[in-house]
C-alpha cells in the first residue's frame, strides 16, 4: 500500500482544497483479502465496492492500479459514479504482453472510464492519443515519509563501511525484485571484486512490502556483504541524498520516476535501466546512464568511469540540477488541479 499511497499524496492534497476527499484502502475495504484470486472473488468485491460507493454516497471515484481500476469500471454500470484512473507503472509490459490480464485490463479501463490520466508520455502512446487521457509527470517535492529512520543507525553503519574517497552508490524505494533489489546485491558483490577495499559502497533504503518483498534470510544477505548499508523503513529524501553520490534504480518496470527526478534536483546523476518511465525522468549520458535490465556489468563499468574520474561525476551532477529546474512542485499542483476540475464537473 505504501507505493499507492505515496502516489497519491499530492492528489489527495490538491483535491481536499477542492472538494470533501475520502481515501480507502483495499485491505480496509475488502478486509485484507484483496489479493486473492479467482473470477467469484472478483465477484464478490464488485458487490462490496458497490455497496460501499451507495452507502457513502460517493459521485466520483479516483483510481489506481489494474485491478482497482477494473472493479470501478464494472460497477459503474450499475451507478452513476464518475470514474477517473490513472496508468501508472506499465505493469503489463512484456514481450508477451498480448497475453497478460492486466494488459487488457488496462485497455478495458481505457474505454470505461469516464476519464483517465497517465505519468508517462510512453503509457500514453500504448493507450491511445485520444484527448481523453492527461499526461501529468511528478513535480519536485512529492516524497513523502512517515516513521522515519532513525539518522543515527545510517551514520554508524557508514561510518564502518565508507572509506575516504569512496563512491556512495543509494537505492530509495520498496525494496522488492521488481525494484531490482536482487540485481543491487549482486552489483554490490561484483564491485566488491573490484574494489575490495570498499572504495564502492551501496546504502539502500526504503520500506519492506509484503507482496514481492525480499524474506527475511535475504535482508541478513545483505546484512553480511561488508560493502552494503541496508535499513528497511522510511527516510527522510533530503538527508538520504546527502549521503550518496550516485542513485541507482534498476526496475524491471516503472512509471515516471519522482525518485529520479528529486535525486538529480540534489546535484545526484543516476544510473537507470532503460526502461520507459525510467529514461523519461532523465537525460541519458547528460543525467545519467542507462543499461540494460539486469546488465550489472554494464552498471559496475559506469561505476568505474564515476569512481575513477571525478571531473565526469561532477558534469553530470551539474547538468542534473539544471535539468531537475524544468520540473516544479507549483507547476504540477496547477496541472493537477486543472485536470480534477474537469473530472468533477462531469
Amino acid at each position: 500500500m505504501y507505493a499507492i499511497e505515496n502516489y497519491m499524496s499530492d492528489h489527495t492534497r490538491v483535491l481536499r482544497k477542492m472538494e470533501s476527499v475520502t481515501t480507502i484502502s483495499t485491505e480496509e475495504l475488502f478486509q485484507g483479502k484483496f489479493n486473492r484470486r479467482g473470477y467469484l472473488r472478483v465477484l464478490l468485491e464488485v458487490f462490496i465496492l458497490l455497496n460501499y460507493l451507495k452507502n457513502s454516497s460517493t459521485t466520483h471515484l479516483i483510481t489506481v492500479g489494474p485491478k482497482c481500476g477494473f472493479l470501478a469500471v464494472l460497477c459503474s454500470f450499475f451507478s452513476k459514479v464518475k470514474i477517473f484512473h490513472w496508468f501508472t507503472g506499465q505493469v503489463w509490459s512484456s514481450r508477451k504482453k498480448i497475453v497478460k490480464i492486466s494488459y487488457w485490463a488496462d485497455k478495458i479501463i481505457f474505454i470505461l472510464a469516464h476519464q483517465t490520466g497517465c505519468d508517462s508520455l510512453s503509457q500514453k502512446h500504448f493507450l491511445s492519443s485520444n484527448a481523453k487521457i492527461f499526461t501529468l509527470v511528478p513535480g519536485l517535492g512529492s516524497m513523502e515519509s512517515a516513521s522515519p529512520i532513525g539518522r543515527e543507525e545510517i551514520e554508524k553503519k557508514q561510518e564502518k563501511i565508507v572509506k575516504k574517497n569512496s563512491l556512495r552508490v543509494g537505492f530509495l524505494g520498496r525494496l522488492t525484485k521488481e525494484k531490482g533489489i536482487d540485481f543491487i546485491y549482486n552489483l554490490a558483490i561484483y564491485t566488491s571484486k573490484n574494489y575490495p577495499d570498499n572504495k564502492v559502497t551501496f546504502l539502500i533504503c526504503g520500506p519492506h512490502d509484503e507482496f514481492g518483498g525480499i524474506s527475511k534470510a535475504e535482508i541478513d544477505k545483505f546484512n553480511s556483504c561488508n560493502n552494503i548499508c541496508l535499513e528497511v523503513g522510511f527516510i527522510d529524501s533530503s538527508y538520504f541524498f546527502s549521503k550518496i553520490d550516485v542513485l541507482i534504480m534498476p526496475s524491471s518496470r516503472e512509471g515516471f520516476c519522482s525518485t529520479v527526478l528529486e535525486a538529480q534536483s540534489h546535484g545526484v546523476p543516476a544510473l537507470v535501466s532503460n526502461i520507459y518511465g525510467l529514461k523519461e525522468s532523465s537525460l541519458d549520458g547528460v543525467t545519467s546512464l542507462g543499461f540494460d535490465v539486469g546488465d550489472f556489468e554494464v552498471a559496475s563499468e559506469y561505476l568505474d568511469w564515476f569512481y575513477n574520474d571525478k571531473t565526469v561525476l561532477s558534469a553530470f551532477s551539474y547538468n542534473a540540477v539544471q535539468y531537475s529546474k524544468k520540473f516544479s512542485r507549483e507547476r504540477y499542483d496547477r496541472s493537477l488541479s486543472d485536470i480534477y476540475r474537469i473530472f468533477l464537473s462531469i
